[in-house]
């Protein structure tokens, strides 16, 4: 595999294999490098699988946030972390793919990580209706159970905010609606799906 990578010349398991863990890379550690890895490594490719698919589209929703840790730190959680970009995975969750559903609580999940600035009831309505629809396509019951408890905190934010109950303000909303007194996202990324199955606990 080394030496493939050295030659430039990777056979389509190779390709996949690399760009699965460019992908952990990224999730793991938050650098914006991991993800143009993996745009680099299947974008290029003319015939990408479902998997590869989803990878490119996550990808490059992904790489709209912060440059690195550092890079998220200075900002989080306080302010937006970044501007995420879900239209390609929002395709893949409209089509026939047998992974759209995964595509769909993808796009969900990364919208929810670091909502814009001044988000409110409307936003995070929006967000539950778009966890309520994946759960509804996802067939594992550990996933559809992920996409509904999340579906149900965004509408406990929706709620909250048009009772005035909590204060506008990015990323920080989630975090004072949580109680968390450390509200990471790295652990949260985590749970974005990177293949075939979503990568929650992993």
């Amino acid at each position: 595999l080394r030496a493939a990578l050295k030659g430039g010349a990777l056979s389509g398991e190779q390709r996949l294999l690399v760009a699965r863990a460019r992908m952990e890379l990224g999730k793991r550690y938050w650098r914006r490098f991991d993800f143009d890895e993996t745009i680099a490594l299947v974008g290029a490719s003319r015939e990408r699988s479902e998997e590869e698919t989803l990878l490119l589209a996550t990808a490059l929703a992904l790489r709209g946030g912060p440059e690195n840790v550092a890079d998220m730190m200075s900002r989080a959680p306080s302010t937006s972390l970044g501007s995420f970009q879900t239209a390609a995975l929002d395709r893949m969750a409209g089509s026939a793919s047998p992974l759209a559903p995964q595509a769909a609580f993808n796009a969900a999940y990364i919208l929810g990580l670091s909502p814009p600035e001044g988000a409110g009831e409307e936003y995070w309505s929006g967000l539950a209706k778009r966890f309520q629809e994946a759960a509804s396509k996802l067939k594992d019951p550990g996933q559809k159970a992920r996409a509904e408890q999340e579906a149900k905190q965004a509408k406990e934010i929706a709620e909250a905010l048009k009772k005035g109950g909590l204060t506008r303000g990015g990323a920080v909303i989630r975090c004072r609606h949580e109680k968390t007194t450390s509200c990471s996202v790295l652990a949260p990324l985590a749970r974005v799906a990177g293949g075939g199955e979503q990568l929650q606990g992993r």
